[in-house]
């Protein structure tokens, strides 16, 4: 069984204030207007789009979690209720979710949303391909951006609001958690990642045994988990020079064919059951090459081939 069905909703995540780069809510517009719904038609699949997640509320106004200010709590919590409605609508449609960000802290949304409609049938997995680890905490984020906390609301770090959103909390626990790509991580995240024994593969993982060991790997992981697993893409863990309209580069990413065999060995596993791509930010975007690459991800992960 292939990783989706051949119906695929489109669910936009136009929200950037989790971050603190402006620009990236204008990504899940590039994606479309980049002519993401007609090459994936060309791949077989009919298409329906469910339109962006909303929010209320002024992005930057502060509010607190956990007696600690945190960045836009409310309009981030909206814009996650927002979506997690819509990606579990496109899933009791029979219908393959691929989310289109915005910044990370979708994730919360999106994540929780897979893991609730797959419950029934046993644990999700997740498999989060990043630069940063995004598991901070209100006490342990140096920016207070809720970006940096997607993964530790998912786990149920976070006591409030940011871990309430799945009806059987956690998301997802430490046990169903592959990093890929890690090499920008803050001491409190270091710290959390080891206590809780969580699998990550880093660059240097990567560049001593090859990506595809390490892929191959976390896939034969993942797939202890019955329900499947959510693929979080973060396209800043591509190296600068591949992709460069992201608003937090990093030197030393993923290389072109790298972030390709990531998402063929994705599509192949069988095992998927959705998938974002978060933190376009067509801004910074001028020649548009990191749209169309970013683009070309989705197609690989979705079975476009060489041959």
């Amino acid at each position: 069984m292939k990783p989706h069905k051949k119906q695929i909703t489109l669910v936009g995540y136009a929200y950037g204030g989790a971050g603190n780069v402006p620009g990236c809510k204008d990504g899940p517009a590039a994606f479309r207007n980049n002519g993401l719904t007609e090459k994936l038609s060309e791949l077989g699949y009919s298409v329906s789009d469910a339109g962006d997640a909303e929010y209320r509320g002024d992005p930057n106004t502060e509010k607190s979690e956990s007696k600690t200010n945190v960045r836009n709590l409310k309009e981030t919590l909206s814009a996650c209720t927002s979506l997690y409605q819509k990606v579990y609508a496109a899933l009791e449609h029979g219908n393959f979710p691929l989310i289109l960000g915005g910044d990370h802290s979708s994730s919360i949304g999106s994540v929780a949303a897979v893991s609730d409609f797959y419950r029934t049938q046993g644990p999700l997995g997740l498999l989060w391909v990043d630069t940063h680890p995004d598991i901070n905490t209100p006490e342990t984020s140096p920016s207070k951006n809720i970006f940096g906390m997607s993964v530790a609301a998912l786990l149920g770090q976070i006591p409030g609001p940011l871990s309430s959103l799945q009806k059987s909390p956690p998301a997802v626990t430490a046990e169903s958690l592959v990093y890929i790509g890690l090499r920008e991580v803050d001491p409190g995240e270091r710290e959390l990642i080891k206590k809780l024994g969580i699998r990550c593969y880093t660059m240097k993982d990567i560049d001593s045994r090859g990506l595809f060991s390490v892929v191959t790997e976390a896939i034969e992981y993942l797939a202890a988990n019955e329900a499947g697993f959510f693929t979080s893409f973060d396209l800043d863990v591509c190296d600068p020079r591949i992709i460069s309209a992201i608003g937090t580069p990093c030197r030393g990413g993923l290389t072109y064919r790298e972030s390709h065999l990531v998402m063929e060995k994705i599509f192949d596993s069988g095992l998927c059951r959705a998938l974002e791509l978060v933190e376009l930010n067509p801004s910074l975007d001028d020649s548009g090459e990191s749209t169309e690459i970013a683009v070309s991800l989705i197609e690989s992960a979705l079975g476009k081939t060489i041959l």
